[in-house]
């Protein structure tokens, strides 16, 4: 990213019209606060990106669905102006559409906006719940000893709302400049922003609201902290990448959508009669919708309430109106404003001026016409403001998925007597033009107990003497070395040349080291990837597979292509593909891709780990031996880096993965790439390496090498199988309290000496729920939704885990694995109706989701009892489902299926190959009818679910892929055991 050219601004000329001409007559520009030269003044005539930014946290319903209404109405003009899109900000940011110009495609979009999204007002929330809960009103009704009780209570949540909104403007400010780090573009840009406006000091209005009251002495408490990023800062980023902000918060007190007039009612009708199918942001089909948005939205109306009347903020548009001043845009309030506004945006010029400053600083500017200023942004120059720099650094400390273009490398000791010792280690060739000490930023953030976090920035040219400068130990890379007090805590290195905008990011690897110890070989700087393997398409992956690889390098002359370890193919020209049989099933497979120069010589490696569910979590390290050293004919001593590959489940984040060489720490990992290098000496060179991995919520994983030992394992394979047993009494009720003598366990006949034992009721749960939402289910479904919502909610949110498939002709993830159960539930009801009904594709897939996933898990599947899918076979999702062996509950509502028990003619067959796949898998089949209620269903199989116990033994291990069978019995009168029937090994 790089700031907009520093001697180019786009300004809006007065008085110019359609045809008016351009004049630097009494035309001043000011840059802080010296007049400069004026080189060029010309009509800009290029096309405008638009940019539909819907505040989500702080628009109110009203305001939201008018701006939504008017923008509609514009679609037409905003399409001309240039390419649309829209995107949505609340807890996460969203691209609603991509650009566009189809103007019908946005009409829709913003139809369906007004009528489905539902934006909080989250500053006005926040003060309304602090007067309900204070209870202002009846504060004289209150007898004396209450009273000082009620101002006690009053001035926690005074406290409490204060450090709300201002959590809540930070998060606000955040999001803004998240979305502009990652959506830089060249040529002129608008950012339209939806919005009701905000207070920016929250403190304002409480001290308002209690002056005079018999709460006033709690305000004694009140101090009014800045809201970081300041309002200024994030104006002045706003600016100096270019883009004209225009907040539209509308005027209107009343729904318009309620009080269109007929005209306007006509030309909502012709623009939302079709249903725009959009791809890459072109329109790819058009179908007859059959839906009146307003009809609708007038029902869904109905249902609300009204709405509520409470605290008002005290001056909503003064940030509005900065943001706008500062970048050349203009306040909206209404259509007239709206219009003008837009057609002013194809009149405005550039003008080009001169500058006498260095490049890479920022500065005021200022663009005046016959002693008046004109609209033009506020500030200009080619350096990356720190606001920038710290919002970047706090989300690659939170979520690091872009390590942006520079390598670079971080290491931190806590063996310095004042704190640790961070070292930075970065490439200044990356850098465009050299690195230049006084233009290289380093920016730290620390990671704090309560979710804050430390920032600091440093010039490379500030850093004391001999902190910067060649490391001998790194090939000529330049190292910074920071004193920095943390504790064991993510910490994370930005370094960026601020004058062109390049950056790299590193989370610092944690090394316990002894007094004198060097950090050196602890840092190293990632490669450039010069070979990337393509993930296929499809869902489910089986049978003959191409692979395709991305090679960024000429040098590259042969790709050899693994599978599980052995080498399949060779490919020596580009583009580098191969085609894998991956056999029958969708198991569970690696492929790596090895790529070599002309000499044979390997260049880079990438691989591939695929079916593997969405709830999986592993750690794997990739062994770093030769043939020969695995052969055990050569040592593997020195210098060794291991790379270890981090599978972590969607929605999760790895909070750290520790290196241990003999069971001693060598390293802790905050983040990816997990590369690490240790020594192996020659005195000592047996030993195991292992790495353990553990996510934000506490699960953890490991894997074990070892090395240099001959006749040791290779690999740490567990040799323990579990089995999850239910047993149940003659009425199928789940028999609980059972102890271990009362199981016998028996494979192939042979009794089993059971190793472990336990109760499994409180142990997490992984359940997938496969719904069917063919188009059949275009009556049923909502039922079915909010029973199987129900059932979500009685979940233990932040343990137990969840997925959503739905299906029709095909089975589409509608919400993938995670302990976020809110948001399973908000998944589940996004499910449409359509297609036919493919059940044991949707099966398959389902369980590839769960292929990985360790624990206690299920599938629950809701079908209306048929299957129209005739290229995917019954029997390859049996062969599949006992191989994955996770217990599957069929709930089937089909009216002729309960009324003949699944006897008819037409329905016998399919619910013969139900009932054998569930008793295969050690799960059960419901049969209910069309509108009865799932609720019961859905109870009795959460309590088999919290009935299990857990029963353990060891195998041999074998050779090949042997199917072992398995039977469960139980000492107790009456009763039934029900688990897996076997298990491939």
């Amino acid at each position: 990213m790089r700031p907009e050219p520093a001697t180019e601004l786009l300004i809006e000329v007065p008085g110019r019209g359609q045809t008016g001409t351009l004049s630097v007559d009494g035309l001043l520009v000011l840059e802080n606060d010296e007049v400069r030269q004026i080189v060029q003044l010309e009509a800009d005539g290029r096309e405008w990106r638009i940019v539909l930014y819907f505040d989500q946290l702080l628009a109110g319903p009203i305001d939201f669905r008018n701006a939504a209404l008017e923008l509609a109405e514009q679609a037409r003009t905003l399409t001309a102006l240039g390419p649309v899109e829209i995107v949505l900000v609340g807890e996460e940011t969203r691209t609603a559409l991509p650009p566009t110009r189809d103007a019908l495609a946005l009409s829709e979009a913003l139809s369906w906006i007004r009528i489905r999204e539902s934006p909080e007002d989250a500053q006005r929330a926040i003060r309304e719940r602090f007067l309900e809960e204070a209870g202002l009103a009846d504060a004289e009704d209150t007898s004396p000893a209450d009273l000082g009780e009620r101002i006690a209570d009053a001035g926690t949540s005074l406290r409490q709302a204060v450090e709300d909104e201002a959590s809540l403007l930070k998060q606000h400010r955040e999001r803004l400049l998240e979305w502009l780090l990652t959506s830089h573009s060249a040529g002129p840009k608008v950012l339209l922003m939806i919005t009701s406006g905000f207070d920016t000091t929250p403190s304002s209005f409480y001290r308002t609201a209690l002056a005079g009251s018999a709460f006033e002495p709690v305000l004694a408490g009140l101090t009014d902290r800045p809201v970081e990023p300041t309002l200024e800062e994030t104006a002045q980023a706003l600016s100096l990448y270019g883009w004209v902000t225009m907040p539209f918060a509308p005027t209107a007190t009343s729904d318009a959508l309620l009080d269109e007039t007929e005209e306007q009612a006509r030309r909502r009708k012709e623009d939302e009669v079709v249903k725009t199918v959009i791809q890459d942001g072109q329109v790819i089909d058009r179908v007859e919708a059959g839906i009146d948005p307003r009809k609708l939205f007038r029902r869904k109306g109905g249902r609300e309430a009204a709405e509520v009347v409470g605290a008002e903020l005290l001056a909503p548009l003064a940030a509005l109106q900065e943001l706008a001043d500062a970048t050349g845009g203009a306040l909206i309030r209404d259509r007239t404003q709206l219009t003008s506004a837009l057609s002013g945006l194809p009149r405005r010029a550039r003008v080009s001026f001169e500058t006498e400053l260095e490049p890479g600083q920022i500065r005021s500017v200022e663009v005046q016409a016959a002693g008046s200023k004109v609209r033009s942004r506020r500030w200009t120059g080619g350096a990356e403001p720190e606001v920038l720099s710290r919002v970047r650094a706090l989300r690659y400390l939170y979520s690091p998925d872009d390590e942006g273009e520079i390598p670079v490398s971080a290491a931190l000791s806590d063996d310095e007597p004042e704190g640790a010792r961070l070292v930075v280690s970065f490439d200044p060739v990356a850098f465009l033009d050299g690195a230049v000490a006084s233009s290289i930023r380093v920016t730290i953030a620390v990671a704090g107990e309560d979710g804050a976090a430390q920032v600091s920035h440093h010039l490379v040219s500030d850093l004391a003497e001999g902190s910067y400068g060649p490391d001998p130990d790194l090939d000529g890379y330049l190292r910074a070395s920071l004193p920095i007090a943390v504790g064991e805590a993510p910490v994370v290195a930005i370094v960026e040349e601020t004058s062109t905008g390049r950056w790299g990011g590193a989370s610092a690897t944690l090394t316990p080291l002894s007094r004198g110890d060097d950090l050196a070989e602890d840092l190293f700087l990632p490669a450039p990837r010069t070979i990337h393997l393509m993930t296929p398409r499809k869902a489910i992956l089986m049978g003959r597979t191409t692979f395709e690889t991305v090679v960024s390098e000429h040098r590259v002359r042969r790709v050899d292509f693994y599978l599980d370890g052995a080498r399949v193919s060779t490919s020596h020209s580009p583009p580098f593909t191969t085609t894998v049989d991956l056999g029958k099933l969708p198991e569970i497979h690696r492929i790596e891709a090895v790529a070599y120069g002309a000499d044979g010589v390997e260049i880079d490696r990438d691989r591939l780990t695929i079916n593997e569910g969405t709830g999986t979590f592993r750690v794997r390290i990739q062994d770093p031996r030769t043939p020969a050293q695995r052969q055990g004919r050569a040592l593997l001593l020195g210098s060794v880096k291991v790379e270890v590959d981090v599978k972590v489940p969607r929605g999760n984040r790895a909070r750290k993965v520790e290196f241990y060489w003999q069971d001693r720490l060598i390293a802790t990992r905050f983040a990816p790439p997990y590369l690490q290098r240790f020594t192996i000496s020659k005195a000592n060179p047996e030993g195991f390496l292992r790495v353990v991995g553990e996510l934000d919520d506490g699960l953890v994983a490991e894997d074990v090498l070892f090395l240099n030992s001959p006749g040791a394992s290779e690999r740490l394979e567990v040799e323990l199988v579990q089995l999850y047993v239910v047993v149940t009494d003659r009425q199928g009720k789940p028999i609980q309290g059972l102890a271990k003598g009362q199981f016998a366990l028996l494979e192939e006949g042979v009794d089993q000496e059971l190793a472990t034992f336990s109760d499994a009721a409180d142990l997490p749960l992984t359940v997938g729920l496969t719904i069917d939402s063919s188009a059949s289910m275009f009556i049923k479904l909502p039922a079915v939704q909010e029973a199987a919502a129900k059932y979500l909610r009685g979940l233990t949110d932040s343990r137990d885990r969840a997925f959503v498939v739905g299906f029709g002709s095909e089975p589409r993830l509608a919400r993938d694995t995670t302990a976020d159960l809110p948001r399973v539930v908000d998944g589940l009801y996004q499910l449409k109706p359509d297609g036919k009904t493919a059940i044991w594709r949707a099966v398959v897939y389902s369980l590839v989701q769960l292929q990985g996933v360790p624990g206690k898990k299920a599938l629950i599947v809701y079908s209306d009892g048929a299957d129209d899918d005739p290229n995917f076979s019954y029997k390859t999702c049996l062969r599949f489902a006992r191989r994955v062996g996770v217990p599957i509950y069929f709930i089937v509502a089909n009216n002729e299926i309960y009324r003949t028990k699944g006897r008819g003619l037409t329905v016998r067959s399919f619910m013969g190959r139900l009932e054998s796949l569930a008793r295969e898998v050690g799960g059960r089949v419901f049969v209910t009818r069309v509108h009865d209620d799932l609720s019961e269903i859905y109870r009795r199989i959460d309590e088999e679910l919290r009935s299990q116990y857990v029963l353990g033994y060891y195998v041999e291990s074998g050779e090949g892929d042997r199917w072992r069978e398995i039977e469960v019995k139980v000492r107790a009168p009456g009763a039934s055991a029900r688990t897996i029937a076997g298990f491939y090994q």
